[in-house]
Formats: C-alpha cells, structure tokens, sequence
C-alpha cells in the first residue's frame, strides 16, 4: 500500500542488520506474503493504526532472483501476472474507541511480445462506519496500458473509477440518498537505473488528474433538499529508491497536489462555495530484505513521514515486517 520520529532506534537497528541474505540464484513463480504495519499518530483522527495484509502473486513466465534487488524482481520480469490481496486494518481514533476497516482486491496484467501490457484492477473498500449516516463502502475498477522501454523502464496510461452509492429512510418516512463519484487519469513512469558500485536506483513518478462529483438529498423541515460538491484534484508524486546492494535500499518520496472545489444546495434559498488548497508531503524510508533460504524471506521497512497532520498531510512514523515466500 506518517509523522515524528519518535522511535529512531527502530530505523538505526534496520540499518544495522548484517548481511546475513544467502545466495539465491533460481527462480520462481509463486509469491506470497503476509505483512504487519503499525503507523503510530499519523493524521489528526488517529492516534494509531495496525494493518495485517496477506497478498498472493502468480507470473506466468518464471522469474529470476538473481536480475536486481530482491524487492524489484517481479518488476524487472516483465512478466504476466495475476494478484491478489486482502487488508484488515483497525484504527485507534483519539478518544480510545477502535474502528476496524476491510479492503480486497485482484489484478491481472497481460504481457505482449512486443513489450506492450494491458492490465485491470478491482478493489471493494469497507471502512469502519464512524456515523449512522451513509456507508463509505466503495467499489473501484482500473485500467492500464503500458510500453516497456528497455529491460528497466516502463511508461504507464491508467484510468479508475471510484463509487459509492446509499441510502437510508428517516425517521419520518423520507429517503436520504448519497452518491460520489472519483474518476482519474494518469501517466507513470518507472526506471530502475543500474550501477556497478551499488545495484542501482529505482525511480517512480506518477501524475493523475481526479474528477470528484458527489450529490446528497436529505431531508430538512419535511422539506427535499439537494446538495452538489464537485472538485478537480491534480497529484504529483516522486520516490527514489537507492539500493545499496540487492537487500538493502533507502528511499526518499514526495508528493504535490492541489485541489478547486465548488459546493452548492437550495437550502434556505440556495447556498454557493468555491474554494483550492495546495499541499505537498514528504517522507524517507529504508527497507531491508533477508532472504533466509532458497524460498523464505523477511522484509522489514520503517518511514518518517514530514508534514503537519492538522492540514491534510502526514506526520509521524510507520514501521513494519513481512514473511514473504517464493516457488
């Protein structure tokens, strides 16, 4: 799949960890791992968050280990693929209660022989329901086209489509109704740049442009009212990740996005907003892969994220691990 660094030592003891990664030199077609992450005090409704995640990929063509970091060797395949996940996580809100949340997901990518792929996603999202309001239960769909430019680089044209959609009868018989829609379109970029010191760089850049529409109908002094919120929200993001060898990386990722909305609703004669707010986030990481045998591994990652949890970006620090087999 952010805020103070209150656990430094965590991330001085990753980078601590000896070279302990056995030679791995076959390879694989199965993956499957199951991962932990704890992300402590990281935006202003949580105090906390655990998420576990279990994820299963199958590659059709057999993937090397030995072809870059461990981390990137599904990418540097370039190889079909068919995924899977699933993501349980519960929150920690500030005033002590927890609020549990699900997510699940599926994905295919289908390969040409001359370097094009097609691929297509699916992901329900079940967030804890904080209010006796509206569910925030979303379905979202996505497609992609890309071009492998070289055995290192790709380039990527995506469009996904997020909905929710419900609805609720009051108390006095009337129907309130919610529908909201996000419709984006992007390009990405990756590169993984080779060295001959060290393995080399991997480079993502992203930029997507998201139309938000959402209309309610409630229900105020017996009388139907309709309101509309509609938002243009263009995001840019970077990461560079440095891998010192093939297990060990440290990364640096930044994020820009600026937001327009107008709202509107003929309550009490009809009522107009239009505003934009821009922000931008960082973060650093380090990420450190033990392969212990021919088929098992363990990865572990910790992020600082540098922003101000009160104005819409992230704060904090979030560290955690992953039990991850290969076949």
């Amino acid at each position: 799949m952010r805020k103070p660094a209150k656990y430094p030592i965590i991330a001085i003891a990753m980078l601590a960890v000896p070279s302990l990664v056995l030679a791995n030199t076959g390879q694989f077609n199965h993956q499957a791992d199951l991962s932990y992450i704890n992300n402590d005090n990281i935006d202003s409704y949580l105090s906390g968050s655990d998420l576990w995640q279990v994820n299963y990929r199958y590659y059709l063509d057999e993937v090397d280990v030995a072809n870059g970091p461990y981390a990137l060797n599904g990418f540097l395949a370039q190889s079909s693929q068919f995924g899977a996940f699933y993501t349980a996580q519960q929150d920690s809100l500030s005033g002590g209660a927890k609020a549990d949340s699900d997510f699940y997901g599926v994905d295919a990518t289908y390969v040409f022989d001359n370097g094009w792929f097609v691929g297509g996603r699916y992901q329900q999202s079940k967030p804890a329901q904080l209010s006796n309001t509206f569910s925030q239960d979303s379905d979202e769909y996505g497609l992609s086209l890309g071009y492998y430019l070289n055995d290192n680089a790709s380039i990527t044209v995506f469009y996904s489509n997020e909905s929710q959609d419900d609805s609720y009868k009051t108390l006095d018989n009337f129907i309130n109704r919610e529908e909201k829609t996000i419709d984006g379109f992007g390009i990405e970029y990756r590169h993984f740049i080779r060295f001959e010191t060290t393995a080399g760089i991997d480079f993502y850049l992203v930029g997507e442009k998201q139309d938000i529409e959402q209309t309610n109908l409630s229900h105020w002094q017996s009388s139907p009212t309709t309101s509309q919120y509609q938002a243009d929200v263009y995001v840019v993001s970077a990461s560079l990740d440095w891998f010192i060898n093939n297990s060990w990386s440290l990364g640096a990722h930044y994020m820009w996005r600026d937001l327009s909305y107008e709202y509107n609703s003929d309550r009490n004669n009809g009522y107009y907003e239009s505003g934009s707010n821009s922000i931008d986030q960082l973060s650093l990481n380090t990420a450190y892969w033990w392969q212990f045998s021919d088929h098992l591994a363990a990865q572990f990652h910790a992020e600082q994220f540098f922003g101000d949890r009160y104005d819409g970006t992230l704060e904090g620090f979030s560290a955690g691990a992953s039990l991850i087999g290969r076949f």
